[in-house]
């Protein structure tokens, strides 16, 4: 398993393999990023609206780590 770091906000960087699960709660505006350790970060986007695409690349950057691609 090919395992990279990813940058999920301007302060933290994680290894792909920390990555439990990303949720983005309704009626807020965040997404979150929960790890393997019970940490919960906050991932960085730029427009409001952005949300659900800044939670899509996310998710595809940590799988493609995974993966090994």
């Amino acid at each position: 398993m090919a395992d990279k770091l990813i940058r999920v906000n301007s302060r933290v960087s994680v290894m792909a393999s920390m990555v439990a699960y990303v949720e983005a709660p309704e009626f807020r505006d965040e997404v979150c990023v929960h790890l393997t350790d019970g940490r919960i970060e906050y991932l960085e986007y730029s427009m409001r609206n952005e949300r659900w695409s800044a939670k899509d690349r996310f998710e595809k950057a940590v799988n493609d780590a995974l993966s090994g691609a």
